[in-house]
């Protein structure tokens, strides 16, 4: 996929998912408390310290990254800027519109070291959800769809999509029901195997290793 070269080509690629919806602050405010209320319900209880990206995500920067550290399966962080207030967002998949969501093993403290595991994860994780929202308003993201986003080194980061959801019913604000597409990082022999074979193949090895639905990887390929 070389979708990102796109994005960092655009100069005219800003989201104002804000200004077409004449709204007041306090109708904001609720739509915010909405949707903390059903990622909440899918990811347990917010953290309430987080950092604002310097350049809004609104204006072509990143993403703000909301931290959920008693999430099934690991330390959740996710977006919350992508639906708009009339529901609409990113271009529609079968989740209908979404926000995005990774998973980190590692727990935030109440001290944060510049150099911890948790930081350098949280860091890692916030620049791959920014590319990745930026793209899904120029074209669908699937569940079970791949890619590869290049790195500072010349590397790639591989990553795997896939649909979230822990409970039974979906992730909603208010009455209205959309989606969380997991994006997890994994080697480049984990990656070949899902094109060959099926993303759903991989990710049912990554479970069987108690891996998933984590981007760690300080650990050995499952395949």
């Amino acid at each position: 996929m070389n979708w990102w070269k796109k994005i960092l080509g655009r100069k005219d690629l800003v989201f104002d998912p804000v200004a077409e919806f004449p709204i007041g602050d306090e109708q904001m405010d609720q739509y915010y408390e909405w949707k903390k209320a059903g990622l909440e319900k899918q990811l347990g209880p917010m953290q309430d310290k987080f950092d604002h990206a310097i350049i809004p995500f609104v204006l072509g920067g990143a993403v703000d990254v909301y931290c959920f550290p008693k999430a099934k399966g690991g330390t959740a962080l996710s977006t919350m800027e992508l639906i708009h207030p009339d529901g609409s967002g990113p271009v529609p998949n079968e989740l209908g519109t979404y926000e995005l969501v990774a998973f980190t093993r590692h727990k935030p403290k109440a001290k944060q070291a510049e150099d911890s595991a948790f930081t350098v994860m949280e860091r890692k994780i916030s620049s791959l959800l920014s590319i990745i929202a930026q793209h899904s308003f120029l074209s669908s993201l699937e569940p079970g769809e791949t890619a590869e986003v290049p790195n500072e080194d010349g590397n790639s980061h591989y990553l795997v999509f896939d649909k979230y959801q822990a409970r039974r019913r979906p992730f909603r604000i208010g009455n209205h029901d959309h989606g969380l597409l997991l994006i997890m990082e994994v080697h480049k022999s984990e990656l070949k195997y899902a094109r060959k074979y099926g993303t759903h193949k991989l990710i049912e090895k990554l479970k069987q290793a108690k891996v998933y639905p984590c981007s760690d990887l300080d650990r050995e390929p499952v395949i």
